[in-house]
């Protein structure tokens, strides 16, 4: 939202000097702002299902449970009589360690992808260095045949000369 009101600032300032990319780059933050909320409504959708209407079922015929957190008997037992203030806070230092975990989660995942990449990459590499060997090799052969026939045509001219 801070770019959108510079970007609008910007138009206001300008006088109209490039008011096509900047209003599709509004339009862009637009859409991306209505993404972001679409998002914050599936999963806050998703926090409060009842655990009847989240089962879901897979390919594999078994039941998958949704996130039932705020429907979950024991986390209602740890809210029962206490103020609303204090349940919300409860609630709120609950879901974040949730995401703090589910963060964790994200980055080991993301260095075990950047391992696998440097490793692709050397292995390609390394496939690269081969494969020029092998095509030197290949020219250094052939050139030592060429050599070699050659040779081999000049003692012929040679011995021809002499008969």
């Amino acid at each position: 939202t801070e770019r959108r009101n510079e970007l609008l600032q910007e138009i206001d300032s300008s006088g109209g000097d490039h008011p096509c990319a900047v209003e599709e780059e509004l339009e862009a933050i637009g859409i991306q702002i209505q993404y972001k909320e679409g998002r914050i409504r599936q999963l806050s959708k998703r926090l409060g299902d009842a655990p009847s209407t989240s089962r879901k079922s897979d390919k594999s015929g078994s039941a998958v449970v949704g996130n039932t957190f705020l429907a979950d008997g024991e986390f209602k037992s740890l809210c029962a009589g206490a103020p609303p203030l204090s349940a919300s806070q409860l609630t709120s230092k609950i879901l974040f360690g949730m995401v703090v975990r589910e963060r964790r989660r994200v980055i080991s995942l993301a260095r075990t992808a950047a391992s696998l990449d440097e490793r692709a990459a050397e292995a390609e590499k390394l496939a690269e260095a081969r494969e020029e060997a092998l095509v030197s090799h290949v020219e250094e052969e052939r050139h030592e045949r060429a050599v070699l026939a050659r040779n081999q045509q000049e003692q012929i001219m040679s011995l021809m000369t002499l008969v």
